[in-house]
């Protein structure tokens, strides 16, 4: 036999059954026009507890958010993958490539877990674990593809909460660069085929992959501009890129080996664009002695470049793609030779100022000196002040009261 106990009206009941200590709740949803009943265990044993939970389902149904109990139940780690997945594709994210890296780490902690078993401190756990196999910025790419499923869940009705997901520190931003001389250095250890892009990257600061993607459509030697197209970029915005000096040479060798029906303007000598070459920057690197160089410190490099060059930082910013400021100044590194030079720069100005004469300043002569006394007077008198000392005019007109 069923024991009930009776709430607010409108506010669902109460009821354990035979054998249980656990409350169950009881509430109705509207349904396609219906009333449907639905009945769930609170898994408490304090009538205190069950009523909170019952509050909340009743909030849930007026709010329009609630989530049927067996549909919660069914929920799990692949379903969010799936949604991140066809979010993803729908528009058109280059980053859906890394996709499965980033759940694949998930599943070997969890397996294909129920979302409703995946509580904060199972999330914590598996922060604890994978922070010994794998970087903070890895770790932190799979919590926000997690969290990211959660809101596309909560989005279809699938969910109502999520777990509270607190993202690692990352301290990894690189401060790599590399000096003129150095880079002609490592170019001239490059491939053949490798010599001229990488030179572009150089005096660019474009993106590696917007090097490898770049097509003839978008050069136009004949104005000396390359317009890149907004799918082409990383941040999808368009932008521009003046051709001149080395630059403008590197586009024109690349002209000249164009091969027909190749659209890009960067390939091998077989006309495949230009793929994966961190063997042969590898090779390159460590023959010219430049420790753990990656490409995109050539970028860096440029950005620096830009500046020590005395460009406009909005100029640079265009040239470059940088959207935010904050990134742009944090690209412009200063090394220990722009350090010297400042420092130089300060010596030379105080010397300066030491070996030049110390003036005193003449001081400006008044507008008006007053002759006399008795001119004063004389002046106040022919204003029709008459009726006024000329003791007490006085001070007033020299400008002392």
């Amino acid at each position: 036999m069923l024991w009930f106990m009776k709430t607010q009206r409108g506010m669902g009941s109460l009821f354990k059954q035979p054998g249980s200590e656990h409350w169950w709740i009881s509430y109705y949803i509207r349904q396609e026009g219906k009333s449907k009943r639905i009945r769930e265990s609170t898994h408490c044993a304090r009538k205190a507890d069950a009523v909170a939970i019952l509050k909340k389902r009743t909030g849930q149904v007026e709010a329009g958010t609630f989530v049927e109990p067996v549909i919660r139940r069914s929920v799990r780690l692949s379903d969010l993958a799936r949604l991140v997945d066809e979010n993803y594709r729908m528009n058109s994210k280059r980053s859906i490539r890394s996709l499965p890296g980033h759940f694949n780490r998930l599943y070997d902690h969890f397996g294909d877990i129920l979302i409703e078993n995946l509580t904060t401190a199972r999330i914590d756990a598996f922060k604890t674990e994978a922070i010994e196999r794998f970087k903070p910025s890895s770790v932190n790419r799979s919590l926000g593809s997690l969290k990211r499923g959660y809101r596309l869940a909560r989005r279809s009705g699938l969910a109502v909460t999520e777990p509270v997901i607190e993202m690692l520190r990352e301290d990894n931003a690189r401060q790599g660069f590399v000096e003129d001389a150095d880079f002609r250095a490592l170019r001239n250890e490059l491939p053949d085929y490798l010599q001229d892009p990488i030179t572009f990257l150089y005096l660019s600061a474009w993106r590696k992959g917007e090097m490898q993607t770049l097509e003839w459509q978008d050069v136009d030697l004949a104005d000396r501009m390359i317009r890149l197209r907004p799918e082409r970029s990383k941040n999808r915005r368009g932008r521009l890129l003046a051709l001149s000096g080395e630059l403008l040479e590197v586009i024109k060798r690349a002209h000249a080996r164009r091969r027909l029906g190749c659209p890009f303007v960067f390939h091998y000598n077989d006309g495949l664009p230009i793929g994966r070459f961190s063997k042969a920057w590898d090779r390159a690197r460590s023959r010219a002695r430049l420790g753990h160089l990656i490409p995109h410190d050539l970028r860096r490099s440029a950005v620096r470049n830009f500046i020590r060059a005395g460009m406009d930082q909005s100029v640079a910013m265009a040239r470059s793609g940088h959207v935010t400021v904050s990134t742009f100044l944090r690209y412009n590194i200063l090394s220990e030779t722009d350090m010297r030079a400042a420092a130089e720069k300060l010596d030379h100005r105080s010397t300066s100022s030491a070996a030049a004469p110390l003036t005193t300043p003449r001081r400006r002569p008044s507008a008006f000196v007053p002759a006399s006394a008795l001119d004063l007077a004389r002046r106040l008198e022919s204003c029709g002040a008459r009726s006024v000392s000329r003791r007490a005019a006085l001070p007033r007109i020299a400008g002392v009261a």
